[in-house]
C-alpha cells in the first residue's frame, strides 16, 4: 500500500501524519521504510538500503534456530567463527546470513560431498589420494564464501555490481522463478557491456 492509503481511527490524526510526511519532502523515504518494515519484519537502515538496490527482503528479519544449529554441525572446521559472527550479527541480518550459509555453504557441501562418495565408489583408487577433497572445498571455498556473505551483509552484497541483486534473491527467495532468473541474468549480462 502507500502512505496516502494508510487509515487511522480518528481521520485528522491521519491528515495530520500525511501533512508532516508531505512537508518533510520524504515520502518515498517513509514509503520504502514502510514496504521494509511489511516485507521482512523490521525496518533498519541496512534493510532499506538492500530494497532501495532492488534487493529481495522479504522475511530477512526471520530465521531458523534448526538451520543455525545445522550449520554449525556442518561446519566443524570454524563452528566459533560461524557462532561468534552470528551472535555479532544484528537482528536485520540473521536470516541473510543463515539463508546464505545453507544455500551457499552446507547444501553444495553436501552435495559435492555426496558426489564425492559416488566417484571413490566407482573409482575406488582415488579413495585414499583424494578423501580430502570434500572438506577441503568447504573448508577453502564454501566457507569463506559463507562467512564473507554473513559478514558483508544484504545490504552490501546487494550493491556488488552485475550479481548482487542476484544473489541477494537467490539467498533470500524460498522459491525461485525460472523467469525471474531469467530476466535478472538478462539484465545483468546486458549491463555488462554499458
Amino acid at each position: 500500500g502507500k502512505v496516502s492509503d494508510a487509515q487511522a481511527s480518528i481521520q485528522q490524526d491521519a491528515d495530520h501524519i500525511l501533512e508532516e510526511i508531505m512537508a518533510s519532502g520524504k515520502l518515498e523515504e517513509v514509503e520504502l521504510a514502510v514496504h521494509v518494515l511489511i516485507s521482512a519484519g523490521m525496518s533498519t537502515p541496512s534493510l532499506r538500503a538492500a530494497a532501495a538496490e532492488g534487493a529481495n527482503i522479504v522475511n530477512a528479519g526471520s530465521w531458523s534456530f534448526g538451520a543455525v544449529c545445522f550449520i554449525l554441525m556442518m561446519w566443524v572446521e570454524h563452528p566459533a567463527a560461524v557462532f561468534a559472527l552470528f551472535v555479532w550479527l544484528g537482528p536485520d541480518q540473521k536470516g541473510f546470513a543463515v539463508s546464505a550459509g545453507i544455500k551457499f555453504a552446507v547444501a553444495p557441501y553436501i552435495a559435492f560431498w555426496l558426489i564425492w562418495f559416488g566417484v571413490t565408489k566407482l573409482f575406488p583408487e582415488m579413495t585414499m589420494l583424494w578423501f580430502c577433497v570434500p572438506d577441503c572445498v568447504a573448508a577453502f571455498l564454501l566457507g569463506p564464501l559463507m562467512l564473507g556473505m554473513a559478514f558483508a551483509g544484504v545490504a552490501n552484497v546487494a550493491r556488488l555490481p552485475h550479481i548482487g541483486l542476484l544473489l541477494v534473491d537467490f539467498v533470500m527467495s524460498k522459491d525461485l522463478k525460472v523467469s525471474k532468473w531469467r530476466f535478472c541474468c538478462k539484465n545483468s549480462i546486458g549491463s555488462l557491456g554499458n
